[in-house]
């Protein structure tokens, strides 16, 4: 299954899966309001998108909600650095990445909203991207259960 609200990326997943002769469902839809029922899932995996999620808390708890329990979550997430000097300069930078990002947001603290969202963290790993700025490149790899 493939939730994904920007009508654009069904034609891009649609070409790739093709190519790797992956079969799936792809529901256009954003992820704080999946079309599935309680407990559906073994496993959620969530790359690159929890930056630019309009309401994350809401998001979180739909993922929790279709995670069975003790069902995995498996994110990795660029977002707010842990270096006080990266994250000054990612919170004078957020407007203008949101705006050309489309949405995307540098300021996220992605394992705090994690947290937060009643999720158990079982692994986490933080690090900065090769070849990438430091205010951009900061990222949340890891697995939480419900």
């Amino acid at each position: 299954m493939v939730v994904e609200p920007n009508p654009g990326m069904k034609i891009e997943f649609l070409k790739k899966a093709r190519g790797h002769r992956l079969q799936t469902e792809f529901h256009l839809c954003g992820a704080e309001k999946m079309p599935f029922n309680d407990a559906s899932f073994d496993s959620v995996v969530s790359t690159i998108t929890l930056c630019s999620i309009p309401n994350l808390p809401a998001a979180l708890l739909e993922i929790k909600r279709v995670l069975r329990p003790g069902g995995q979550f498996i994110f990795l997430d660029h977002g707010l650095s842990s270096d006080e000097q990266v994250a000054k300069i990612q919170r004078f930078l957020n407007p203008v990445q949101k705006l050309i990002g489309a949405g995307c947001q540098i300021i996220v603290p992605i394992k705090e909203e994690i947290l937060r969202a009643g999720f158990q963290i079982q692994s986490c790993q933080n690090f900065y991207a090769e070849k990438s700025p430091r205010f951009i490149g900061y990222f949340y790899q890891g697995i939480a259960r419900r």
